[in-house]
């Protein structure tokens, strides 16, 4: 797929979505430069740029998420760098819990998989857990010494950038919470320092433009519920 010229940032917002199905090809290493040297323009506090940015491909990806396979298969308790509240269905509010559950049902939904259907399902999360075939993954990674909680408001920041900057350049990004759950993996195949906390992988890659499960449909809040004083 080539770059989509002419592409403005209104487009990149609203047309830009979570890929979960890659075509495999890898991305020439001039393009992954280009990407990462556009992201790293992102705003930061104080011009801090506080993120560390770790790249995974080939054989040191490979390693990854055959540790993360093995992990679910063995049902290793998460242990992320950063807390997280993983059940989001006990953890967060309402109104945000009926939008978890709602993509999780409209993924299920555009693949047919039944609720009772639990082989696909299996399925489903093996891929997951195989970072959806992705070629790269782009590991973001902020410094013990840095103030972690406006630190991963910059990471933040970036990850959006490097996500719009990709689709751009006709990549698809998936921001996933799920690579951070066991970071002793991703930190033993790239030597990531042990200052380092892992904070978040993007999976990056051609998306398969050929798989539905990257056209299901998506929602968001009206602005009426999240916009305030306006």
């Amino acid at each position: 797929m080539s770059k989509t010229d002419g592409m403005s940032v209104k487009e990149a917002i609203r047309n830009r979505r979570s890929t979960r199905a890659y075509t495999g090809e890898q991305i020439p290493t001039e393009l992954l430069h280009e990407l990462l040297d556009d992201a790293l323009w992102s705003p930061s506090w104080g011009n801090t740029q506080c993120w560390e940015i770790y790249v995974a491909q080939g054989e040191e990806l490979k390693r990854i998420k055959e540790g993360f396979l093995k992990c679910y298969e063995n049902n290793v308790t998460p242990s992320a760098d950063i807390p997280m509240a993983i059940d989001v269905k006990s953890d967060w509010p309402e109104r945000m819990k009926n939008r978890y559950m709602a993509v999780g049902k409209a993924i299920f939904d555009r693949l047919e998989i039944e609720r009772g259907d639990s082989e696909a399902r299996e399925a489903y999360y093996h891929n997951m857990y195989q970072f959806f075939n992705a070629p790269s993954l782009v590991v973001l990674a902020v410094d013990n010494d840095v103030s972690v909680e406006y630190g991963l408001f910059d990471l933040g920041i970036i990850t959006q950038t490097i996500s719009l900057a990709a689709h751009e350049k006709g990549l698809g990004t998936c921001i996933m919470a799920l690579t951070a759950f066991h970071p002793e993996v991703i930190r033993g195949a790239l030597n990531i320092n042990e200052n380092h906390k892992i904070v978040v992988g993007i999976t990056l890659g051609y998306p398969d433009n050929e798989n539905k499960i990257n056209f299901f449909k998506r929602d968001r809040a009206y602005k009426e519920e999240v916009v305030h004083n306006v």
